[in-house]
């Protein structure tokens, strides 16, 4: 930020990392409330809230590393985020792990006990989502349902999106209400209230 004659002006490097990274949360946001939606489609439900772990994580290492691509004209700059964020793939391991050596705080999911069989499940639902494993070999009936079905991924999953989001919003004053729907048609405002009643609910655990 620069004050100019009293008032306070984004620079072109905030300016342009605060439209790549709004972007980013508000496709992750619209992840979080696909599964809220899907919620009675459990089997389903889990990839969803995989993309939008990945998806936040990607929006906060792009603040990370905004000085690599602010300055490039459109055309280069998002031929420089698409080969950025490819390169780091879906993996939530590689992901949070390399969050987490600018973020410090979150070496506590990444490395807590109470991450390790979150990360893998989400992992092994996004991998079946995408390629279907036979009766028997599904993660469904290696682990159960009502292990699947907890609404304690659930529960983690929002908080990891919640204490990520709150840190974007702080770091690189980017101010991104909830209150707005993330696409201009399709959701109902009731829906994205009841959505937003939940994302409270989950997350009311981190105060």
């Amino acid at each position: 930020m620069v004050e100019v004659g009293g008032l306070v002006h984004e620079t072109k490097k905030e300016r342009t990392r605060r439209y790549v990274i709004q972007a980013w949360l508000k496709r992750s946001l619209l992840d979080y409330f696909v599964a809220f939606i899907t919620e009675e489609l459990v089997n389903y439900r889990l990839f969803p809230l995989h993309q939008a772990i990945e998806k936040m994580c990607k929006a906060y290492l792009l603040g990370v590393h905004a000085d690599k691509y602010a300055g490039l004209d459109s055309q280069e700059m998002t031929r420089w985020i698409e080969k950025f964020v490819r390169q780091r793939g879906h993996d939530l391991w590689v992901l949070m792990k390399e969050v987490s050596e600018s973020f410090p705080d979150m070496k506590e999911w990444v490395m807590g006990d109470r991450s390790v069989s979150f990360l893998d499940l989400l992992t092994m639902a996004y991998e079946e989502a995408r390629y279907p494993k036979p009766i028997g070999e599904s993660i469904w009936d290696r682990h159960g349902y009502p292990a699947l079905a907890s609404t304690r991924n659930e529960e983690q999953a929002f908080i990891v999106g919640a204490i990520l989001l709150q840190t974007i919003q702080g770091e690189y004053r980017i101010p991104y209400p909830l209150t707005t729907n993330p696409i201009d048609h399709g959701i109902h405002p009731d829906d994205w209230q009841r959505f937003l009643n939940i994302w409270n609910l989950r997350t009311d655990r981190m105060k």
